[in-house]
């Protein structure tokens, strides 16, 4: 379904959906009026959630925000509070409260029991919500008595007030005795740690707990400095005495070289030598002082051998020396070493104590902080909320709310009878649409016809007799020869007769003054005058004519229907119905969809071939949908086109078509078919449109049922088939009795009429299925529209 569909069930169930609408309202507006008026009472509080804490100044997390918000939503809302109310207000000791009880409390309940069933009351008249976005909460109390609704939400406010500070204050009290206690116990241990320590100082003699600073530790560095040099000295020294007594020369040593005195007496006995050799060359060995050279050799080589020897008996002394050293060193150094490992192991039991003292008096300092602030917290009065606002005696009640349940009504109300509206029309669907007849049928809508009511068909006045002659505009048909008609007895070997298809055309807008003439509405001179115009301004005679106001345009189109023959009536004398709109006005806007049907319909006809049936039964579901009116019209509309038409009324229950035409109805169908008569005589031209003919349905008769079952009914519509170029079938309605059936098998061809907003669609579907069962070709589907 589409919002255009949507919009037309709504139109169509408008009835409903008003009475469900209105229904709604009216008990929406009694329950307000009966009902008994409640006051209200607000008053209004900031919460600080930056800092719920005052004494620690602690911030609430962000996320923490509206848990934080609901928690104390829920505390007001807490029967704690509520009983705190009912304590300070007195409602136990008052009777009009008390009685408030009696269908919810014995009357011999306990004290506690009357208590806790006031709170309980008050608290269903309460609500507590948060505004939104900010951190106020808005409570409200409401009572059907005016007097106490602002002292209830009042007392509430501070209750809560008080509640919240009772409840930071009982634990802070409870905190503080616990950790005083507790502090207690943790300063004796701290005096026992200290003590401990001070005694292990004292007894090992650790006068500072730093490595660096302790002279034992500087002593331990110190030996094992010298025993590492002398060690150095004790390896040079014995490798230099491994030297000497490893057989090597000892005027090789490096220290005999390098002693100055060496090589001073070095130096001298060299230049004895020399001096010898060169003395004995020149005096002889016997010589004196070459005696004396040679002693002072002999001396200076033995001076030289004794230094020599001094040198490498220091050297085996050194070595003895350094070894000697470096074993005394390194018994210091193991001593200092025992010592200093001592000292460790000292300080590490010292370092355990002092983590000891440290750890108690970490302890001792929080658990002093915790109870300096629960002291603090203790004895703070003051809670994190600020009243905004008092609550005060209303002047108004708040319920009923006549203006909003009004409103909710409406919306309801109106929501309501849409969904009315929409179960009706499923489970009662009607055809909206032209789309809803197409689908049910299964076939093409040929048609979309206006139902006009007879109020708004356009109505020619009468002429005046000064300037019309009425016999002018007196209606004449086109003359065709009599049909043809043989008795139904005759069968198949009925005459033919071949209609007259000359079509019937209007002149063109040179006929519209000699008309307008003929029919006496204007004067030679007016006709000049209005044709001047006309040449001037380059329009039509038939517009400046009409705008004029020297005619109207119906009084136009009589005349044309006058001038060309053309079968048109004057409403003002014509006895006809006027729900024939199709005899009165050409012009009325239901023309154009009447036209397109008769167009439609005969070309649906013309695929049948020239022996095929030319006959079309007008069916409907029920009575009321638009089929005798659309069977009427559609005839005027093909007689009009000068192809010879004859109506037939077959519903011989509840006909009407000679009302409408204003006809005989002593002969006609029945009487055919009943054999009283033959069909020429049940025939019936209609005065003024053309080459129509109408066969009312003739008198009453016990079962029209059996009449239309007979072959003639057959035999008739043949007949009537090869007579005449159209013959429009008015059938009874199929809801009940077989009649249409019966009439359609005969025709051949029919159409089904559908009422806009009031065929079934089941309905539809059920007759066009049986219809097409009995081999009657269906040439499409009318929709009447509401």
């Amino acid at each position: 379904m589409n919002f255009r569909q949507f919009l037309r069930v709504l139109r169509a169930r408008s009835l409903l959906v008003g009475a469900v609408f209105g229904a709604v309202i009216a008990l929406v507006t009694i329950t307000s009026l009966v009902m008994t008026p409640r006051y209200t009472a607000t008053a209004q509080m900031l919460i600080d959630v930056k800092t719920p804490d005052p004494i620690a100044g602690q911030v609430l997390p962000a996320h923490l925000l509206n848990s934080y918000i609901a928690t104390q939503v829920e505390l007001m809302t807490s029967e704690k509070v509520a009983l705190r109310v009912v304590d300070n207000l007195g409602f136990a000791d008052r009777p009009d409260w008390v009685n408030r009880l009696a269908d919810q409390a014995d009357a011999n309940s306990s004290p506690e029991a009357i208590r806790l069933g006031l709170a309980r009351l008050l608290l269903k008249d309460l609500k507590v919500r948060p505004s939104k976005d900010t951190n106020l909460l808005v409570v409200s109390y409401a009572s059907h008595d005016r007097s106490s609704v602002a002292a209830v939400a009042n007392e509430f406010v501070r209750a809560y007030t008080d509640t919240i500070v009772e409840m930071r204050i009982q634990p802070a009290r409870q905190t503080r005795q616990f950790f005083a206690e507790q502090s207690k116990q943790v300063r004796e241990e701290l005096a026992r740690a200290q003590a401990k320590l001070s005694e292990f100082r004292r007894s090992k003699g650790i006068a500072t707990t730093d490595e660096k600073d302790d002279v034992d530790n500087m002593r331990l560095q110190e030996l094992s400095a010298q025993l590492t040099a002398i060690q150095a000295a004790r390896i040079e020294a014995s490798r230099k005495h491994e030297a000497v007594a490893g057989g090597r020369r000892t005027a090789d040593v490096p220290e005999v070289l390098a002693n100055p005195l060496i090589q001073s007496l070095k130096g001298q006995l060299a230049i004895a030598e020399a001096r010898l050799r060169e003395r004995s060359a020149v005096l002889g060995e016997a010589h004196p002082e070459i005696a004396r050279i040679r002693r002072e050799v002999e001396s200076l080589t033995q001076r030289l051998g004794a230094e020599t020897a001094n040198i490498t008996g220091s050297l085996e002394r050194n070595f003895q020396i350094n070894s000697a050293r470096e074993a005394e060193i390194r018994n210091a150094l193991e001593r200092q070493r025992a010592i200093v490992l001592a000292n460790k192991t000292a300080r590490e039991q010292l370092a355990v104590m002092q983590k000891d003292v440290d750890a108690a008096q970490r302890a001792y300092d929080a658990l002093i902080t915790r109870v300096s602030q629960a002291s603090l917290e203790s004895q703070a009065t003051q809670a994190n909320v600020a009243l905004v606002s008092t609550a005060t005696m209303p002047l108004l009640p708040s319920s009923p709310n006549i203006p909003l349940n009004l409103s909710i009504g409406v919306v309801f109300g109106a929501l309501l009878g849409v969904f009315s509206a929409l179960l009706a029309e499923s489970l009662n669907s009607r055809v909206r649409f032209a789309e809803d007849l197409e689908r049910v049928t299964g076939s093409l809508v040929v048609g979309e016809l206006s139902a006009v009511p007879t109020h708004v068909v356009s109505r020619i006045p009468r002429l005046t007799a000064g300037r019309a002659n009425p016999a002018k505009l007196g209606v004449t048909s086109v003359a065709r020869p009599e049909p043809a008609i043989a008795t139904p007895s005759s069968g198949d070997d009925s005459p033919t007769v071949k209609p007259d298809l000359t079509p019937i055309h209007k002149e063109d807008e040179a006929t519209v003054p000699g008309a307008l003439l003929d029919a006496c509405l204007l004067s030679a001179a007016e006709v000049e005058e209005i044709a001047s115009i006309a040449e001037e301004r380059g329009v039509r005679f038939s517009e400046v004519a009409v705008s004029s106001g020297k005619v109207t345009a119906e009084q136009l189109s009589l005349a044309l229907a006058v001038r060309t023959k053309f079968s048109l009536l004057d409403m003002s004398n014509s006895t006809l119905g006027r729900e024939l709109v199709a005899a009165f006005d050409v012009n009325h806007p239901f023309m154009d969809d009447l036209r397109m049907l008769r167009m439609r319909i005969k070309a649906r006809l013309a695929e049948g071939g020239e022996h095929g049936s030319r006959v079309v039964a007008v069916v409907s579901h029920g009575a009321k949908e638009g089929k005798s009116f659309s069977a009427a019209n559609l005839a005027v509309s093909f007689a009009q086109m000068g192809d010879r038409t004859l109506l037939i009324d077959a519903d011989m229950r509840t006909g009407r078509q000679h009302q409408l035409f204003s006809l005989n109805n002593d002969v006609g169908l029945s009487s055919v078919l009943g054999l009283s008569c033959n069909p020429k005589e049940a025939l019936q031209r209609v005065t003024g449109l053309g080459d129509l003919t109408v066969m009312t349905a003739g008198p009453e008769v016990p079962s029209p049922t059996d009449l239309l079952a007979r072959n003639t009914t057959v035999h008739l519509m043949q007949m009537m088939s090869n007579t005449f170029d159209v013959v429009i079938v008015d059938t009874p309605s199929a809801d009940i009795r077989p009649d249409a059936s019966l009439v359609v098998a005969a025709a051949r061809n029919f159409i089904v009429v559908a009422r806009q907003n009031r065929s079934l669609t089941a309905a539809l579907e059920k007759v066009t299925q049986s219809m097409s069962q009995l081999g009657a070709r269906m040439l499409g589907s009318v929709l009447v529209k509401a």
